[in-house]
């Protein structure tokens, strides 16, 4: 053989495996955007789920219509928020007359719709960690920009998931719009 001709086998071996290579490593890159994508669809239906299970809990383990069952978790909401000093027991015993129910009843709905809300809580800050992981991992540069045929390009970044909207109250919603908030106003009248 020529010494031409091995050197053109093997820059033509060379290139071949450079193309190989290539395709592995932006098949990678895809198919880790794809789960990172996926992951950031599937923990919304948690949120989803998170928030159905608190309403079934209260329907079902104490037998409750549903419009008590989000009553109660409206009220749970201000009564886990306002816990201070020695007021633990008034307002218990006030927040269960409003429902008619006895205070020992209250408490045991109030401990489980407790476990319920923190579930949901860490639902939903999994969904915003999911989601910037995403972001994150769509917009490295050394997944986005053409280097050596290395980068994704721009449509990787086109693949990045809308911001997951949070689930909360209205009062809290005006105050992230606004910028401004009155620390009063965040804890809605359940009356």
């Amino acid at each position: 053989m020529s010494k031409g001709l091995l050197i053109g086998l093997g820059v033509a071996a060379i290139a071949i495996i450079y193309v190989v290579c290539i395709n592995f490593w932006t098949m990678g890159v895809e198919g880790e955007e794809i789960a990172r994508g996926n992951s950031v669809v599937a923990q919304v239906n948690v949120v989803e789920t998170s928030m159905d299970t608190m309403i079934n809990t209260i329907v079902n383990e104490f037998k409750v219509p549903q419009q008590f069952a989000k009553d109660f978790i409206a009220a749970a909401v201000v009564q886990s928020g306002g816990r201070k000093g020695g007021l633990l027991f008034k307002s218990n015993a006030e927040a269960a007359n409003k429902f008619g129910i006895p205070e020992t009843l209250y408490l045991k709905m109030m401990n489980t719709i407790e476990g319920q809300l923190s579930a949901f809580k860490s639902s939903q800050d999994l969904l915003t960690s999911k989601w910037e992981e995403h972001k994150n991992y769509c917009e490295t540069p050394f997944h986005n920009k053409p280097f050596f045929a290395l980068g994704m390009g721009p449509s990787l970044v086109s693949k990045v998931k809308p911001k997951p909207e949070m689930i909360s109250s209205e009062s809290v919603k005006s105050a992230m719009k606004t910028k401004t908030y009155d620390g009063t106003q965040l804890i809605p009248d359940v009356n």
